[in-house]
């Protein structure tokens, strides 16, 4: 036979011995450096240490909690119990509960407040009596009046919980919202009652089939491998490299060519006034070449070269004979399209092949800007830079560790890279109207006396 305490924690000894109260140190030294006077109020809780007296309390309320009154006032059948389980082989119990159920349990003896009192309900009181006086009424058979008849014996001290509604879709086409037009007369429909809005096609589709927060390279963490480290430290050396030859492309296209010199102001003079002395002997040659036009012109029209009746008549005859040999032709040419009907199929056919790979290169191209950001605005979405640590500057505490990039600017450059957002700058501050400036009295005297 074997006797096992319930009680989880031990109660120390201090509990007991706690009965008489002790001046701490700290209250012997205060009052050592500073006389105090405890005839007041005020000076009671300021330079009293009473930490002994709510430990001894505090130590009491667990008391009451696991064992439900003090140890020392319990009985041993109430502490101790007689334990008769059986056992199996090794010694351990058959049903003995797992540590996280015993933990789960509720370790308090103190039975909650079940019963809720009148101070705690809204006009209680005057309610307890009403519900007193109408049953002593009706108990004496008297009936109160036809105002008061409706009142409930008894109020309910809870709300009853109303049964929620089933959720349903708004836009599917099997909620109760639209059950009640299948089967009617669409012109019947559009006179009496108004119709669900037509949904659109591409409503249920993502505008990305991108992550929502994509997992960063293992280099990026703050204590990571030689090969992995390596990697992002190759790809953010690309991109910048990248950079520098699109910036040096810029350059060369500002400066100037070689060979060439800086523009002075001989050189712009001479600009400005190259070909005005020449102007007026090119006047002189463009007049007489009008002139010579101008005769040219009035000597073809005095002319009366008008063509005979046998002239005209010949090439009418010439027309009509063009045109009957060009009628002729296209009649000869569809009679020997009967004959190549083999080989109008096979055009057909390859014209028809090579729509669809068309057709296919342009699917397949959609799919693979699927997941691209797309344009949505004026500006290109830019990747944004590599957060990225060199090796002299990393860790292998996160305490020590420099934070790099931004939270909030990863979430925003992935809106936009799932195309839920346009990508934007920053707007520049631009004048309204031009700065006006103004010499004032006072300044001028100064400046230029």
């Amino acid at each position: 036979m074997k006797y096992i305490l319930r009680v989880d924690d031990v109660i120390s000894g201090k509990m007991a011995a706690a009965t008489g109260l002790q001046i701490s140190e700290r209250v012997l030294e205060i009052s050592r450096h500073r006389r105090v006077n405890k005839h007041k109020k005020k000076n009671w809780r300021k330079y009293s240490d009473v930490r002994d007296v709510e430990e001894f309390l505090d130590d009491v309320r667990l008391q009451e909690r696991t064992v439900g009154g003090l140890v020392r006032e319990k009985r041993d059948d109430e502490i101790f119990f007689v334990d008769k389980r059986k056992k199996r082989k090794g010694g351990k119990l058959k049903n003995k509960p797992l540590k996280i159920d015993t933990l789960l349990r509720p370790n308090s003896m103190v039975k909650p407040p079940i019963n809720v009192q009148s101070h705690q309900v809204q006009n209680g009181r005057k309610l307890r009596r009403h519900f007193e006086m109408q049953a002593r009424l009706h108990a004496r058979g008297l009936l109160l009046r036809r105002r008061k008849q409706n009142l409930p014996l008894s109020k309910p001290l809870v709300k009853e919980h109303v049964l929620e509604k089933d959720f349903y879709d708004l836009w599917d086409d099997s909620g109760p919202l639209v059950q009640k037009f299948i089967g009617q007369d669409p012109w019947y429909l559009e006179k009496t009652m108004k119709k669900p809005p037509k949904t659109p096609a591409l409503r249920k589709l993502k505008p990305s089939g991108l992550v929502h927060v994509e997992v960063p390279h293992p280099g990026c963490s703050y204590n990571p491998s030689f090969e992995h480290h390596q990697d992002v430290l190759r790809e953010a050396h690309l991109i910048e490299v990248k950079k520098l030859q699109e910036n040096e492309k810029l350059q060369k296209k500002v400066q100037l060519p070689q060979r060439k010199q800086l523009a002075t102001e001989e050189s712009h003079h001479m600009e400005i006034i190259e070909g005005l002395v020449q102007e007026s002997d090119e006047e002189e040659e463009e007049e007489e070449e009008v002139v010579v036009v101008e005769e040219v012109v009035a000597r073809s029209v005095s002319r009366d070269d008008k063509k005979t009746k046998q002239q005209r008549r010949k090439e009418r005859e010439i027309k009509a004979e063009l045109r009957k040999r060009a009628e002729e032709r296209t009649v000869l040419l569809r009679k020997q399209d009967l004959f190549r009907l083999r080989a109008v199929r096979k055009e057909v056919e390859v014209v028809l092949h090579n729509r669809a790979i068309l057709r296919q290169r342009r699917r397949l191209k959609c799919l693979q800007q699927v997941d691209q950001p797309r344009r949505l605005g004026p500006f290109l979405f830019q990747e944004p830079d590599i957060d990225v640590k060199l090796t002299s500057e990393l860790r292998g505490s996160l305490l020590e560790l420099k934070p790099e990039g931004n939270l909030l600017k990863d979430r925003f450059k992935s809106f936009q890279r799932r195309n839920i957002i346009e990508p934007r700058q920053r707007a520049k501050l631009r004048r309204k109207y031009k700065v006006k400036f103004q010499e004032k009295r006072a300044y001028r005297e100064i400046t230029y006396s």
